[in-house]
C-alpha cells in the first residue's frame, strides 16, 4: 500500500510502501537557479497548497497518481531559462536504493543509447524517435514511480537531473513573462506503475482521461501529399523544399539521376 504525506519537518511530499520509506521529494521549484519553496497553507479536499505572496504550489493527491502544478508572479519582467521540479537548497528527490529507470526515447550520446551507468532518464527531442513521450519512470526494490508532463512544455528538454530532480523547461531566456502576469510550469503527473511499461499505458490513459488525448488511426489516403513522398535525405529534402518549391519527392521521373539532378540544382542556387 502506498501512502503519501507531507513532512512539515523537512518540507518534503513523503512516498512510503506498506511503512517503509520510499520517496521523499522537495516542495521546491527553481527557476533561473532561485529557489522558490512556498510555505504550506493548507489540505483541502484532496490538495495539498502551499503558497506565498509570489507563488503557489500544489499537490493534488488522487487515489491512483499525484498531480502537481506550480506558478510564480513576475514583478519584474522575467526571462525564463530553466525551470526545475523538486530542487531545494540540498539538492532533488531522495530514493533509497535508486536502481533502476525508464524511458522510452534512446539517446543519441556519442553512439551510445541510454543506460542507467551513462544516463538518467532523458525525454528530450535529441533522440532517435519524435515526437517523444514525455514520461518516464525510477524506482527501487519497493516498485516504480513515473513523472510525466499533462500540458506541452515551451522547450525540447525533459529530463531527470543527477541531483535527482526533473528539468520541466528549458527555454534558454526566448519565453518571457511580462511584469505583474504569472509563469505557469506544465503540469505534471506521478503514477505508480507496477513495471516500467505500464508506465507508459498509465500515462497514455490519463491523457485520454483529461481529454488532452483523443486515440485515432488514419488512413493512408487522409495523410498529407508531402508524407507520401520517398525520402532522399531529411535535411536536404527540407533544403530542396525551401530551394526549389516546385520540385516535389513523389515525381514520377524519381529516380538515381533525378536525385543526383536535384542535388546539383539546389547546390546551384
Amino acid at each position: 500500500m502506498i501512502k503519501t504525506e507531507y513532512n512539515q519537518a523537512q518540507h518534503t511530499l513523503d512516498l512510503s510502501v506498506n511503512g517503509k520509506p520510499w520517496f521523499s521529494i522537495p516542495v521546491a521549484v527553481s527557476v533561473n537557479g532561485q529557489i522558490f519553496a512556498p510555505e504550506f497553507k493548507e489540505q483541502k479536499d484532496g490538495n495539498l497548497l502551499f503558497c506565498d505572496d509570489l507563488c503557489t504550489l500544489n499537490f493534488r493527491l488522487l487515489n491512483d497518481s499525484v498531480e502537481f502544478d506550480f506558478s510564480l508572479k513576475a514583478t519584474d519582467e522575467l526571462a525564463i531559462h530553466e525551470v526545475i521540479a523538486f530542487q531545494n537548497k540540498d539538492g532533488g528527490m531522495k530514493v533509497g536504493h535508486f536502481d533502476r529507470a525508464f524511458t522510452t526515447q534512446p539517446r543519441r550520446n556519442n553512439c551510445h543509447n541510454m543506460d542507467f551507468y551513462r544516463n538518467l532518464p532523458d525525454c528530450s527531442l535529441n533522440g532517435y524517435f519524435y515526437p517523444t513521450i514525455p514520461n518516464f519512470s525510477i524506482g527501487n526494490e519497493l516498485g516504480w514511480v513515473s513523472f510525466g508532463l499533462l500540458d506541452l512544455a515551451d522547450s525540447y528538454r525533459y529530463k531527470l537531473t543527477e541531483n535527482c530532480s526533473i528539468l520541466v523547461e528549458s527555454c534558454g531566456g526566448n519565453k518571457v513573462i511580462k511584469a505583474g502576469e504569472r509563469y505557469k510550469m506544465p503540469k505534471m503527473l506521478i503514477t505508480f506503475p507496477e513495471d516500467e511499461w505500464q508506465g507508459i499505458s498509465l500515462f497514455r490513459q490519463k491523457l485520454i482521461d483529461y481529454g488532452r488525448y483523443t486515440p485515432a488511426k488514419k488512413h493512408l489516403s487522409q495523410q498529407p501529399a508531402w508524407w507520401r513522398d520517398p525520402l532522399v535525405c531529411t535535411y536536404g529534402d527540407e533544403l530542396s523544399t525551401l530551394l526549389l518549391p516546385d520540385v516535389r519527392m513523389n515525381d514520377p521521373r524519381f529516380n538515381a539521376d533525378w536525385v543526383r539532378m536535384l542535388v546539383d540544382t539546389a547546390e546551384q542556387k
